[in-house]
């Protein structure tokens, strides 16, 4: 896991974009080139938008998420279970968008280790002040950007399976197939915890892939 990545928050106007996702790592498989990739998308409207504008804000943004991915896992997305694909998505965001990925960690991993399995509106609002007090750039962003930090993480979070809906939040552990495993523990072993799985466990996959 790297130590420091820039810290976007570009995620508050995105969601986690699963088909999206899948349709341009698809698409890069088979022709092995972004370029060729944006032409396709944009060209074609691959992604069935509207208008040519989002169709150009979705794929770069969902590119900025797939190149955080090694070959294996864009691999391994674009050819997986759509629970599989969900997890890797997942992953990709916390690495991409160090707030989501710092929430998965200090607060969602954190509570199913205490046996806690609702996410309060409390539990956002103390990371928020502990992030805030961390990092510069979130002592400068308005209360509407801090409301739509909190719906577009609940949304990403009920779009990745992690907890059931947006609203009651309750976290539903990912079941973690030696498939995804095995792509995120070539990477970094740690990447795993962003899907909950615990440090025990995390030895478990790394015996088990040996």
């Amino acid at each position: 896991m790297a130590a420091s990545r820039p810290y976007r928050l570009s995620f508050s106007g995105a969601a986690l974009q699963v088909e999206e996702s899948i349709k341009i790592a698809q698409l890069y498989a088979d022709l092995k080139d972004w370029e060729a990739v944006q032409a396709e998308v944009v060209g074609e409207n691959a992604l069935q938008k509207n208008q040519l504008k989002t169709t150009v804000r979705s794929f770069y943004e969902v590119r900025t998420r797939l190149k955080e991915m090694t070959p294996l896992q864009m691999e391994r997305l674009a050819e997986g279970t759509f629970t599989e694909q969900q997890q890797l998505l997942w992953v990709a965001v916390c690495k991409v968008y160090p707030f989501i990925g710092a929430f998965a960690l200090e607060v969602l991993l954190n509570k199913i280790q205490a046996f806690e399995y609702i996410v309060h509106e409390s539990d956002y609002t103390e990371f928020l002040e502990a992030q805030t007090l961390k990092e510069p750039k979130l002592q400068q962003v308005s209360d509407s950007t801090y409301q739509k930090l909190r719906s577009r993480l609940y949304r990403m979070m009920e779009e990745a399976g992690i907890v059931n809906n947006r609203e009651e939040r309750v976290i539903t552990p990912p079941v973690v197939t030696t498939y995804v495993a095995e792509a995120l523990i070539d990477e970094d072993p740690k990447l795993l915890r962003y899907l909950l799985v615990s440090d025990r466990d995390i030895r478990q996959f790394i015996n088990r892939i040996k």
